[in-house]
């Protein structure tokens, strides 16, 4: 809490992330409670499904509208005195699904390029978490090899006390794996 990541109180092995509680660290980055695994994509996603359901439903409605004026126009045309109003009816009515068939097309292909760019900018967020982590990682473990040369000269400390040296190393290196 308070934007810090918490160790976690039990790590399991082979965490799916749903059952378990959540929370935000570090630039609104979501992370998993049991685990510690960014979830971060596994959001994104979520929000892309929320998305592709809004343009499923936004294109329902356009061909609702679509099959409407083919019915309106099939009526006028049913309705119609003269061959020229006939005509003219037809004519109205192929222009009106034509731009109704054009401004579907441009929005799906907005759509698509947003959506495109919203999963690089997701990739590329999950490759630099990764990055983050193998380098904390090496310098975590360049310390531990550090403390352990001096453990290996120093005369001071007892057998029992470097091995507790070294299990409180150890613990400190699995909270920053996690």
């Amino acid at each position: 809490e308070g934007g810090q990541r918490q160790r976690p109180a039990r790590t399991i092995a082979g965490c799916p992330h749903e059952p378990h509680t959540c929370y935000i660290a570090e630039r609104n980055a979501v992370f998993c409670g049991s685990c510690g695994e960014s979830i971060v994509g596994e959001a994104n996603a979520a929000k892309l499904l929320v998305r592709v359901s809004s343009l499923l439903e936004e294109a329902e409605a356009l061909q609702q509208e679509l099959s409407l004026r083919r019915q309106q126009a099939s009526k006028a045309m049913a309705d119609a005195p003269a061959f020229s109003e006939l005509e003219a009816a037809r004519q109205r009515a192929k222009t009106q699904v034509d731009d109704i068939l054009l401004a579907m097309v441009k929005h799906v292909d907005a759509t698509r390029k947003r959506l495109h760019a919203d999963i690089d900018a997701a990739v590329a967020d999950r490759a630099q978490n990764v990055t983050s982590l193998v380098r904390a990682t090496n310098q975590a473990d360049a310390l531990l090899q550090d403390c352990e040369r001096q453990l290996a000269r120093s005369v001071h400390f007892s057998p029992a006390h470097a091995v507790a040296v070294q299990q409180d190393l150890a613990a400190n290196i699995a909270l920053l794996d996690n």
